[in-house]
């Protein structure tokens, strides 16, 4: 394939395909996504159910859920959200969620495509667990408030630390 344009933005996954052993060297180790829990019709049921934010402006947002997905993991930490500077208060964690997603093998036979499977159970609390929590909680918290990850609200100016692009 030719080599993209100067103006394609983003890395090459071709090592990816191209060298197994090269898998994990131009990436990161893990992938970071967000998403806001409302308060439903103003009283909070839990962080987990019923708390869509369709159609509220992120102002009014009662948390935000960071998550980091490694190989192995998927950590979610929920914060309380300010709506006013439209930045989570990384002090107030307000719920957290830990899945395990190392292979599960039944039999001879490995699910790798059923990620449902592997989000049934919330480690988070488990002090078998406290040490990837506090690991990755680490990891997390490093991840979002670096240069990598894009803070605020439509609308509110950027300034300082509050709003990034999202990207390395």
């Amino acid at each position: 394939l030719p080599a993209p344009a100067a103006s394609v933005e983003g890395k090459s996954f071709a090592a990816l395909v191209v060298d197994a052993t090269e898998r994990e060297a131009p990436f990161r180790r893990f992938a970071l996504s967000q998403y806001p829990r409302c308060l439903t019709d103003g009283i909070q049921l839990d962080v987990f159910h019923n708390n869509t934010c369709e159609g509220v402006l992120p102002a009014s947002f009662s948390y935000m859920g960071y998550s980091i997905r490694t190989r192995d993991w998927r950590y979610t930490a929920w914060f309380v959200w300010n709506g006013t500077s439209c930045v989570p208060q990384w002090t107030e964690v307000h719920g957290r969620e830990l899945y395990d997603h190392r292979l599960s093998t039944t039999g001879n036979r490995t699910n790798l495509n059923d990620f449902d499977a592997f989000e049934n159970e919330n480690l988070a609390s488990n002090s078998e667990h406290a040490g990837n929590v506090a690991e990755l909680h680490a990891e997390l918290i490093a991840a979002a408030q670096g240069p990598a990850w894009e803070l605020g609200c439509p609308g509110v100016p950027a300034s300082g630390s509050r709003r990034r692009r999202l990207g390395d």
